[in-house]
Order: structure tokens, then sequence, then C-alpha cells
């Protein structure tokens, strides 16, 4: 007994006598026989299944005995079966024949009567053309309590005249055990057609004889079901319908929708002569918890992951996949984080997952997770970047004009073990400039940075620093826009420093650092500051400003402009054109082979 106390102190019980052995093996004892074992054994009762399968050129034979034990029965019960399955040539007249003998013994107790069933099973499946199939079947089965077999004989055709549509019918004798020789007879036909993808009907008509014989039945069916999106689906359907008696039919509409989060069905049911109707409304949905995250979705796995971005990436988008999905999976997340459903458990599971970014104009960030859940163990994921700069700024030569395709490496500039600066190259920075000398680095993240410039020839240092910002105080304002640097502003004089190229000292002297007497043996540094920081969107309209078509002359030509004369064919005109194109006939002609 175990104690359960979150449980109001209720005993769970286990009681060994009621336990349940199972054994299953299946073996390719040769490459054309597989032999399977199948055993159960709980106290009192015991069931063994042996089952044999030969594949062989002449089809497929199968051989299965059953053999089970009960203590309270004074007999055994025994089941055994044979059945083999041959096919012809999928081009050749002969279709696929298949026959399974069945005999089966139920156990007894002292009181019953010995009794047993036996069934044989024919069938024939061929093809009257190419698009007419047909099977037909038989069975008779045989119980010793009767005096007579009962008996079954069915046959079935369907073909498609059109695409889009599709007729079957069949036709099925029945004869019971107890009068064998007075058979019912039933026939259906039904068909269906496809008028779009998202829009198809079907219908159906069912006949059966009565007693007398030609005291028939019929009874008829339709449906419409119509799929408007790919998340709703409606129905419509007629069933039941008599008629000798066509009021007393059933009608029944509903409209179901499969969401990303939920699924809704609304269900409208009429029968019984239009006196009973009934309203189902059916809505699912599904929570997952884990660690502070929280997710709804439709359903909840036995094991998920739930993505949760915090930070910069509060408010971006996620998508999952897994390391052998062809795209990922777009997952909202409603309530802070993202559920993913597509684990399985006890294997490594590769799931990649994509984010977007803080604004529209910022890239997207990836991570990679390799995770192996237990049974019912979940995970989260957690998302955070450090947040992000676009910097701008205009380069000028001392002559005003701008640096054109200028380009240079960017270094982040860090404090090293001696509290000295050390450069380290950002390979995925690197400074262009366009036809106005203007250069954008996107993606930058806080600290200070450092590009070469080049002035005739001297080279100067050009620092700018991004300071660090609170994700949650940035907002979208994340382009930072640096002082226009023009190398002979004499605004700029006081601010660059000029060093010995050779003792790193710096020069104290009041020197034109601009003019001609620092053409070797010195180099400057100076640093930009951040002027502005604006949006995104404001940064782009002024690099790339709209325009208005109302300002720019566009010709308007009315309808009668261009007729169909302007695009008759002149074959004098042609001729005209060949014959001034024609060359000398004693010229040498080149043919080249097409690549």
């Amino acid at each position: 007994m175990i104690n359960l106390p979150w449980l109001d102190n209720q005993y769970l019980s286990y009681y060994i006598d009621k336990f349940t052995a199972t054994y299953y093996q299946q073996t390719g004892l040769t490459d054309t026989f597989t032999f399977t074992t199948d055993l159960a054994f709980s106290p009192g009762v015991f069931s063994g299944t042996v089952n044999g399968v030969l594949a062989s050129l002449v089809g497929t034979s199968q051989i299965q005995l059953t053999l089970g034990l009960d203590a309270s029965k004074r007999t055994p019960s025994f089941a055994g079966s044979l059945s083999h399955r041959m096919s012809g040539r999928q081009d050749g007249k002969l279709g696929t024949i298949s026959a399974t003998l069945n005999h089966s013994i139920p156990a007894r107790t002292a009181t019953d009567a010995y009794s047993s069933v036996s069934t044989l099973s024919l069938s024939y499946s061929g093809s009257f053309t190419e698009k007419i199939r047909y099977t037909l079947s038989g069975n008779l089965i045989y119980n010793t309590t009767s005096a007579n077999p009962s008996w079954s004989l069915s046959f079935a055709s369907g073909f498609s005249p059109f695409k889009g549509f599709s007729l079957s019918g069949s036709i099925t004798a029945n004869g019971s055990n107890t009068a064998p020789l007075s058979p019912t007879v039933s026939a259906q036909i039904s068909g269906s057609y496809s008028f779009s993808p998202k829009l198809s009907a079907n219908s159906s008509t069912s006949i059966q004889s009565g007693s007398p014989f030609f005291d028939v039945s019929a009874t008829s069916s339709a449906g419409l079901s119509w799929r408007p999106t790919s998340n709703d689906n409606l129905n419509l359907s007629i069933s039941s319908f008599k008629f000798d008696d066509p009021k007393n039919h059933s009608v029944v509409g509903s409209w179901s929708h499969s969401g990303n989060l939920s699924s809704f069905s609304l269900r409208q049911q009429i029968s019984n002569s239009y006196q009973n109707m009934s309203t189902t409304f059916t809505a699912n949905t599904s929570f997952a918890y884990a660690d502070g995250a929280f997710a709804i979705g439709k359903a909840v796995n036995e094991s998920f992951l739930l993505v949760k971005p915090v930070g910069e990436l509060s408010k971006s988008d996620v998508s999952v996949a897994r390391s052998l999905d062809s795209a990922p999976s777009y997952l909202p997340r409603p309530l802070g984080s993202a559920l993913y459903n597509n684990i399985s458990t006890n294997v490594k599971n590769s799931v990649v997952v994509f984010s977007s970014g803080a604004t529209e104009y910022s890239t997207g960030s990836s991570f990679v997770y390799e995770i192996t859940p237990r049974s019912r163990q979940s995970f989260v994921a957690k998302l955070d970047v450090e947040p992000a700069f676009t910097v701008s700024g205009v380069l000028l030569m001392a002559d005003g004009s701008p640096y054109i395709q200028y380009s240079s490496p960017v270094y982040k500039v860090a404090i090293d073990e001696t509290a000295g600066e050390e450069l380290i190259r950002d390979d995925a920075l690197y400074l262009f400039t366009d036809q106005e000398g203007r250069f954008i680095l996107s993606e930058v993240k806080s600290g200070t940075y450092l590009f070469d410039l080049q002035v005739k020839d001297l080279w100067y240092a050009v620092r700018f620093t991004v300071p660090e910002i609170e994700s949650e105080k940035l907002g979208l304002d994340r382009v930072l826009l640096l002082e226009d640097f023009w190398v002979a502003d004499p605004a700029f004089e006081q601010r660059i420093v000029v060093t010995d190229v050779f003792t790193g000292e710096q020069v104290e002297e009041e020197e034109d650092v601009f003019g001609a007497e620092l053409a070797v043996g010195y180099d400057a540094e100076v640093t930009l500051d951040v002027v502005d920081r604006i949006s995104e969107e404001t940064f782009w309209t002024i690099i790339f400003p709209p325009f208005d078509e109302s300002d720019f002359s566009f010709e308007m030509f009315d309808e009668s402009y261009v007729t169909d004369a302007d695009f008759q064919f002149d074959e004098s005109l042609f001729d005209e054109m060949i014959d001034e194109g024609e060359q000398d006939a004693t010229a040498q002609q080149v043919f080249t082979a097409a690549p």
C-alpha cells in the first residue's frame, strides 16, 4: 500500500496476484519465411499465438494458430487460420486472388455443448479496362450448432468517367443459416464530384429486398463539403432519406476550425421528422508551464519545448525547426512564450530556434539546442541578445569632396591585462562609403570602435563610441548619427591628437596638422561624437526620400494612342530591311558551335 497525501490521503493498492506477463518475438528464419511468437500469461489465464508467413513466387501464404487456457473453463480454446494471396503482373490479365480458411473452437464449461465455427473466404480483384476495376468475393460460414451454413456473395466495381467525378456500385446477396435458399439482396450506388480543391459533393442510394422479395426499400444520402480556408471546414449532409417516408430523415450541419492555439466545432442535427434537434459546441485548447514560462497551444505533447524571448528579443517573432526539416514553423506566443511539440523522447533532438530582430530593420538571430528528454520531461529556452545599433556618418577630404568608395576594417577597442588598449578586428563590420562619403555600419554593439582614415600621406585613427543602453529604455531609436568629419575643418583642429610614430609621444607644437609638413613620420587620432539618435524608419527615409508622381511630368496617353495597326506586320518593309543587310556573296562566313 502506498499513501498519497496530496490526494487527500488516499491509498494506491497493488495486487501481485493479478499481474500480466507478455512475450513477443518476430524472427526471419530465412529470406522468405518469418516466424512470430506472441505469449501472454496472467494467473489462471494463458494465451499463445504462433504465426508463420512464407513469401514465394506463387504468392504469400500465412498460417496462424492460437491456444487459450482459462482455469474457469473445462476445455481450452483454439483458433487456426490458413490463407494464401497471389497477384498477377500489373500489366497482365490476371488480377489478385486470395483465399482464407478459419476454424475456431471456443472454450467450454462443464455445462456447455461442443461447438465450432468454420469460415471459408474467397475473393478476386481484377479490371475490365484500365479505368474500370471490380472485386468479386464470397463467404461460407458453418456453425456446428446450426443445421445449415450461412453465406454471402458480393460484387463491387467503380470507375472515374472524367476528372473530379467518381462512380462506384456494389450488389450483395446474403443467405442466413435458417433460410439459406431465400437470400436477401442489397445494392448500393454512390458517386462523388469535386468542383474545386475546396468544394466537393457526394451522394449514395441503397436498395434492399424484403419479404416478399420484391418488397424493396430504398434509402438515400447526400453530402456537401466546403473548405473556405485551410483551417475551416463546413459540412452539410442528409442521411436515411426514405422515399416511402420522405420526412423521416436526418440533417446534420457542422463547422470546424483548427487553429494554431485552439480548435472549435459546432454541430447541429435535426431528426425524427424535424421533431428532435440537438446542438453541440466543442472548444479545445491546452496550456503549458515550465520554469516561469507559460504558453498556450492546440495540444501539449508528453515532452515539449517552451521558447521565451526576453530583453532585446521580447517582441520578436519565433520560428522553430528540427535539423532535418525543410522549413521552420512559425510559433505564435500570445502569453509570451512559444510552444513547440515536435520533440521525441529518449533520443537526441537537434532544434534550431529562429528569432526576428527587435525592429523591422534588424537582422534575426538563430539558436541551436540539442536535447534528449526523458518521459514527461520538458525544456525552456530563454532567448536574449545584446542591443545593437546602426552607426552612420560622412567623411570629407581636405578639399571638401567626399571620400568615395573608401573602405577600411573596423576594430573594437578593448582593455588588456596591463590596462592598455588592444585593437580587436571585428570581422562582422567593415566600412564602405558611397558617392556622398556616407558610411553605414549595421548591428554595432556597445563599445568603442576605431577605423583607419587616410588623409593624404597620413593615417588617422577615427574613433566613435556606442553607448550602453538597456533594451527596455532603448525603444525604436537605434540609429546613431555621428558628426560629419571634414579633415580640414578648423573645428576639429583642437581635437586631433598627433603622436610621433616612433616614440609614441604627443606632438606639443602648434603645427598645421593638415599641412604638408606632416607628410611623414606622424599618425593622428580623432574621436567623433554622436550628434543624434533616430529611428531606423526615419533614417532610411532620409537616405532614400519618397517622391510623389505628381511632382514629375509623366506623359499621359489615352486608350486610342496605341491601336491594333501598330502591331500589324508589314511584309514589304521587312523585305527592305533584309535586303539592306545582305552581305557580299564572296565574303567568308564563320560558324561557331553553340555552347
